[in-house]
């Protein structure tokens, strides 16, 4: 849309009208227009800082060269104390009838200083106070006024963003925000919330539903509040129209394009660059060996999770350090994607010789040089980080003891089971130590809990799909156990009955209880927004409630039988 003709010539035309608003002797601007009859208020620092950061955005007008200064004399004169916060009206010292400090005026003043790189600590530690103590607005309802902290929140240097105090504060408004979309609303409501959480951060993949249901509400008419118009001598009325209300639907759902975009383009830049690296390390091996390599690739490639394995990294990064991929990022993460898929071929390929679905004589040399090469990316980034290197053995030797197990073993618990694919979970393990994210043995050890309930909840569920495969096989997953425990007689009938009336739900519980948690210890990780860690669950929890859907049926049928 910003391309269209129309818009630049619309635009055009509402600065212009905008810039002549403006109290030309102070620069500053009025709740009421200049021609207005009726001014119940003086120029406030409110609608002067976002007027002026709405011309700095859509304007060509040429603007006042001294302006900054103009604005940092007016603040000066504002302050309650040096840095702010500021009062609201622009009047004199010694009137107290105007004497207001409200915290969203804060925010805009700071969204409008850091069109300069302006950023006031004193300011925003006035506005997070009062987010963390929802202290409420004179001038914004609840929903506005985090409407207006997203919006500054995303102009912060990304150093300040980090700051614990401004997580806290993040955290508040996303927490409210969140429980209140679980109850329906107009679509005012819904595209401030879905503004609010995207500008905070949160990943679009679980905004997805709301944004599905906006797009139906769009059409209907809906007159929302933006702000108060508090009158000091009678009642308060509310400013807002429907038109309003659209333009905040287009924002969220430009935003949610915009992010959407952003976030596929990372992805196929991932991607590509793996591809890459991988294409130059094989062509430094032998023709023979290479034509065997690519065929390995080629078919794990087509695996449905062979993406999610090498891009966990990246997600991890992105949901952490939040900010863009620069070319270091890039080169480390699709390093860290290559360790990734070389460990889970070589793992995958060990599976395939155990459960004898793989009888190439060759394979093994194979899995020794996948094994090696990404042992080799870690250490080219960790050679100066021994306990990293310790970290990195001793789950290799814990992942390989637990295939001798079960090469040598028919009864294989599900310890053993995640503990073979755990090393899946290292290229995450490394993006927190190389960009200093988990610091503390704390938050390492809820990472690494996350990991093992989850694989341990994706293994439940494979041994619950090829049940029938691993009994013939005399492989005795947790899941053939529970079926021969209960079976009265020997039969592939009773296995049947066994698996649908009892078993399933038996595990059913133990996936749904391994899930919990994974997402409670994902929780207890202050430094990420785990959205699409949260999405990971949510979409397992989904296939499983299918499943159980599908396993009543299946019991019906039974009972009728």
């Amino acid at each position: 849309m910003q391309h269209d003709s129309r818009l630049f010539s619309l635009c055009d035309r509402l600065s212009s009208w905008l810039y002549q608003q403006r109290n030309e002797t102070t620069e500053t601007y009025n709740w009421w227009n200049s021609t207005s009859p009726t001014h119940e208020y003086p120029d406030d620092i409110d609608d002067t800082a976002c007027a002026w950061h709405a011309l700095f955005l859509y304007s060509h007008i040429q603007k006042p060269s001294n302006l900054l200064a103009r604005l940092l004399q007016l603040l000066f004169a504002l302050e309650e104390k040096p840095g702010g916060p500021y009062k609201t009206w622009i009047v004199g010292n010694n009137n107290p009838v105007w004497n207001t400090v409200d915290f969203v005026v804060q925010c805009n003043v700071l969204y409008l200083l850091s069109y300069w790189n302006i950023t006031l600590e004193s300011c925003l530690e006035y506005v997070i106070q009062s987010i963390t103590q929802k202290t409420h607005s004179e001038f914004y309802p609840p929903l506005s006024a985090y409407y207006f902290f997203a919006r500054m929140y995303a102009l912060l240097p990304n150093t300040v963003q980090k700051l614990p105090r401004v997580f806290q504060a993040v955290t508040t408004v996303i927490v409210e925000i969140e429980h209140s979309l679980r109850t329906p609303g107009d679509k005012h409501r819904l595209a401030l919330s879905l503004t609010i959480l995207m500008r905070l951060g949160k990943d679009y993949e679980s905004l997805l539903p709301y944004v599905r249901i906006l797009c139906t509400q769009a059409q209907r008419e809906c007159r929302g509040i933006v702000c108060l118009n508090t009158k000091r001598s009678s009642q308060t009325t509310y400013a807002g129209s429907p038109l309003l209300t659209d333009l905040f639907c287009l924002e969220a759902l430009s935003l949610y394009q915009s992010l959407f975009e952003k976030a596929q383009t990372q992805h196929t830049i991932i991607i590509s660059t793996i591809k890459l690296r991988i294409h130059s390390i094989l062509k430094t091996v032998p023709k023979h060996l290479r034509i065997r390599l690519e065929n390995d690739i080629s078919m794990m490639w087509k695996r449905i999770p062979i993406q999610e394995i090498c891009m966990l990294p990246t997600t991890l990064y992105v949901s952490t350090v939040q900010t863009d991929i620069d070319s270091h990022a890039l080169t480390v993460l699709s390093a860290f994607g290559c360790a990734q898929l070389f460990g889970w071929i070589a793992y995958t390929l060990l599976d395939d010789l155990i459960d004898q679905e793989n009888t190439r004589l060759d394979t093994f040399h194979d899995i020794i040089w996948f094994l090696r090469q990404s042992q080799s990316f870690y250490a080219q980034y960790f050679s100066s980080d021994p306990s990293f290197l310790r970290m990195m053995e001793d789950m290799i030797q814990h992942c390989e003891n637990a295939h001798i197990i079960a090469q040598n073993a028919r009864t294989i618990d599900i310890q053993t089971s995640v503990q073979r694919s755990f090393s899946a979970s290292l290229g995450c393990f490394a993006v927190l130590r190389y960009f200093n994210v988990a610091q503390t043995e704390k938050e390492q050890r809820h990472v690494r809990s996350f990991f093992w309930h989850y694989l341990k909840a994706r293994q439940l569920q494979d041994d619950m799909h090829d049940w029938e495969e691993d009994l013939r096989a005399k492989k005795y997953t947790e899941v053939v156990r529970h079926i021969l425990l209960h079976a009265h007689t020997q039969t592939q009938e009773v296995y049947t009955e066994i698996f649908w009336t009892t078993t399933f739900y038996v595990m059913h519980k133990r996936i749904m209880r391994a899930l919990d948690t994974a997402e409670e210890h994902m929780h207890q990780f202050s430094c990420i927004h785990p959205e699409h860690f949260f999405m990971m669950i949510e979409n397992m929890k989904h296939t499983v409630q299918v499943h159980g859907e599908y396993a009543q049926s299946i019991q019906a049928l039974m009972d009728q039988v």
